[in-house]
């Protein structure tokens, strides 16, 4: 069977000794991107949150971390429609709900029971940037305030985030102290967004 020269693109130079150089116009590539993943927060036990969270903490900080005793955990999960069942845990938060302790409680763990704190906040850096932090936090904080108890939130060891809640609304005040009877081993920075407090370790 012969065919003619038009039946059929052209897809390289007709000079033999030259490089090929290929008409693009002639393919057609058919490539569809990821679809973009719902996020879902959700609390989870601690049984589950447990190895969650070391996983992430590890991917994230390069450190297998500890979720701290009676702390809370919730997650955000990548949800792809096309793949149900294979949800990916993209992010953690780790928080304390204050115990109601009084700041004249005579202990020197008063710190750790009075104020509410946020221990840990990881977000896996493939999907930084898209508000999952803010997110967790968001959840974290809902929680923090079905307490009724207005107390500061204590953020343990993360000066490095310092500009993330500064983004969220939180204002430097100085320095925060304690009772007369109790003194703790270090100094606090705090910070403020209408009725809740950020205190910083130093």
């Amino acid at each position: 069977m012969v065919h003619s020269d038009k039946d059929y693109p052209m897809a390289a130079s007709s000079d033999p000794t030259s490089r090929p150089s290929i008409d693009w116009s002639q393919i057609s590539l058919n490539i569809k991107p990821r679809p973009k993943p719902e996020i879902v927060i959700q609390p989870v036990e601690m049984e589950d949150g447990y190895s969650i969270f070391r996983s992430l903490s590890h991917k994230v900080a390069h450190c297998r971390y500890d979720v701290p005793l009676d702390h809370q955990v919730i997650v955000a999960y990548a949800h792809f429609k096309d793949s149900p069942t294979t949800d990916k845990a993209v992010g953690v938060i780790t928080f304390w709900v204050s115990n109601g302790v009084g700041r004249d409680e005579k202990s020197f763990t008063f710190m750790d029971n009075y104020f509410h704190q946020i221990s840990f906040l990881f977000v896996d850096q493939d999907y930084q940037r898209q508000g999952i932090g803010s997110q967790l936090l968001d959840a974290a904080l809902v929680k923090i305030k079905r307490s009724k108890l207005d107390r500061p939130i204590h953020l343990e060891g993360a000066k490095s985030a310092i500009s993330f809640f500064r983004r969220r609304g939180f204002i430097s005040l100085g320095k925060a102290g304690c009772s007369d009877d109790i003194q703790p081993d270090h100094e606090i920075d705090t910070a403020t967004e209408q009725t809740r407090e950020l205190h910083i370790d130093s």
